[in-house]
């Protein structure tokens, strides 16, 4: 067998990167030129066969900020320090683009150990650098609105905090903004017009800004902004309040109009001892939630008071979880009497929580928390069907028609099947549908009309009544008579105790009663403490009465005894 010579292994070499659609360039060292291929002028733009150039003369072409390490590379080849070389750099294209190519080498060496000849290839990767180019992107960048990220700001905080180890190195703040009922313009207008609205609100921040500042989009409706170089936090509140007003002036919308969203922000100032960015953020919103329980449009500055709510709220959160895997979640039942004759008509379930440790929780700190979480469903279930089997067992044991009154939460009104929850309860519990009320808020009704008219209809079709609660504390209240089936009005408690003071809501008590005879819809006065509310009441011929005045809520077992006498 033939030995191969160095032209067989060059010709093999060349076919090889001819069928790899890459250039071929060999570099005769000891005369001064390179040879290109013909496929080098084609990458270029330029037509033309094989090309003879100095060495300087070809790598001029490549850019000048990647020179300087391609040439550092080709010089350890040629003084044989290295034995090969593969670079990246670019070049311009004739048409006036940029292309990101590949260029690698081995040179053979002479007797005195430098190279004589250097040989190798150039490959187009610009479509592989482009899509790594846009994967950087992509990970710093929000693909929605062009801003940095979460990830950008975090490691700017970072940074910040860095940059002052010692109290006297001044202070800067971390400002976390909300955009207010986003979710309305999405539903009423569609989500392309929400990405407008968040893309017009990022446009305006960025603008806003100040020089050094970040403005980034760190979820759906929050923008975080770190402000660098804040005196105290009454100069991040200014400024707060001046990106704050950019974002309220109306947006103007594709398809015609404007939209106007407002914007709750919550501040966190770095002189509180931060370690970690993301504490500083995470503060930063718990400063904006309570910007938004407050009325939103807002402006809140965290303090450690409000971080032990949050820590208190996460350990109801955490218990409660536990509590209902437990059983310690159990029903008390009220009474509602006739105020003709102080009978008993039916009563009103209420959740309570007797927690191993603290004892029993007030509903008004784990309701509010179960609504806010979505452990209101579990929970909205559990007490129908609890409360369910119970009123059906004392209309057996008593033979009286007995009805129970059950709260309905909005998220249950908006998120739950509570049609099909209410036909397993009437299979399970065997409860006539006639003896249960549900009882929903009059302000749930705003959320959704149309969502919760139906649903109103599908339920009172399966024989359930249905009860507004806190009647006329909301609006609108006369068209909700006519628009959903209520069979009750629940009078607030504010307008009972109002009665002989003088107040003028006394009269609103009135009014709903009058109302209540004209439309033949009954009527529960709720929060009764004294034999004055209870004359009053009759006086209107109110239907029904719940309050301390008769009874407290009781257990079932008490419950059943105030039944027997």
């Amino acid at each position: 067998m033939n030995a191969r010579t160095p032209q067989d292994e060059l010709e093999r070499y060349a076919l090889a990167a001819r069928g790899a659609n890459d250039a071929i360039w060999d570099w005769r060292v000891p005369e001064g030129v390179v040879h290109l291929s013909a496929r080098w002028g084609e990458m270029l733009g330029s037509r033309g066969g094989e090309t003879v150039v100095a060495p300087d003369a070809w790598l001029e072409r490549f850019h000048k900020d990647d020179l300087p390490a391609l040439r550092a590379a080709l010089d350890l080849l040629r003084q044989g320090d290295s034995d090969r070389v593969e670079r990246e750099a670019r070049v311009a294209h004739a048409g006036g683009s940029e292309l990101w190519l590949l260029v690698r080498g081995a040179a053979i060496a002479g007797a005195d150990g430098q190279a004589r000849r250097i040989s190798g290839t150039i490959t187009d990767i610009t479509a592989r650098k482009r899509l790594e180019e846009q994967a950087l992107r992509d990970a710093f960048q929000d693909g929605l609105t062009g801003l940095p990220n979460r990830a950008v700001l975090l490691d700017r905080v970072g940074q910040a905090m860095d940059r002052r180890r010692r109290p006297d190195d001044g202070q800067f703040a971390v400002v976390l903004i909300g955009l207010d009922r986003l979710s309305g313009v999405n539903d009423a207008m569609g989500p392309a017009a929400g990405d407008h609205v968040l893309r017009a609100v990022a446009g305006r921040l960025d603008e806003a800004r100040r020089v050094g500042d970040t403005v980034a989009r760190v979820a759906a409706d929050q923008f975080g902004v770190l402000m660098d170089g804040n005196a105290d936090a009454t100069s991040a509140i200014t400024a707060t309040e001046r990106l704050a007003a950019g974002v309220a002036e109306p947006i103007a919308m594709p398809g015609g109009g404007t939209v106007t969203v407002t914007a709750s922000a919550g501040i966190a100032m770095s002189n509180t001892g931060y370690t970690s960015p993301a504490d500083m953020l995470r503060d930063a919103g718990l400063a904006m939630v309570r910007a938004k329980a407050h009325g939103r449009a807002r402006i809140e500055v965290f303090d450690d008071a409000l971080r032990e709510r949050a820590l208190s709220r996460l350990r109801t959160e955490s218990d409660l979880r536990a509590g209902l895997e437990r059983g310690e979640l159990h029903l008390q039942y009220q009474p509602i009497v006739r105020l003709a004759d102080g009978g008993i008509a039916g009563f009103e379930a209420l959740v309570r929580w007797r927690h191993p440790v603290r004892g029993t929780v007030p509903p008004s700190e784990f309701v509010p928390l179960a609504e806010e979480t979505g452990l209101i469903l579990r929970i909205g279930r559990w007490a129908l069907a609890e409360a369910s089997r119970q009123v059906a067992a004392w209309r057996r044991e008593t033979g009286r028609d007995l009805f129970m009154s059950i709260n309905v939460s909005g998220r249950q009104l908006q998120e739950d099947d509570l049609a099909r929850v209410v036909d397993q309860v009437l299979a399970d519990t065997g409860v006539e549908p006639a003896a249960l009320k549900l009882e929903i808020t009059e302000s749930l009704l705003h959320s959704d009309p149309e969502h919760c008219a139906r649903l109103m209809h599908a339920i009172r079709e399966r024989g359930v009544r249905l009860s507004l609660d806190d009647f006329g504390t909301g609006f609108s209240s006369l068209s909700y008579l006519h628009r959903y089936p209520v069979d009750t009005l629940k009078i607030d408690r504010s307008f009972v105790r109002a009665t002989g003071s003088g107040d003028r809501r006394a009269e609103i008590a009135r009014i709903i009663t009058m109302l209540a005879a004209a439309l033949d819809l009954d009527v529960v006065a709720e929060g009764i403490e004294s034999e004055l509310e209870v004359a009053f009441l009759r006086g209107l011929h109110c239907h029904y009465g719940q309050g301390y005045f008769f009874s407290p809520p009781l257990s079932p077992e008490a419950a059943a005894a105030l039944l027997e006498r």
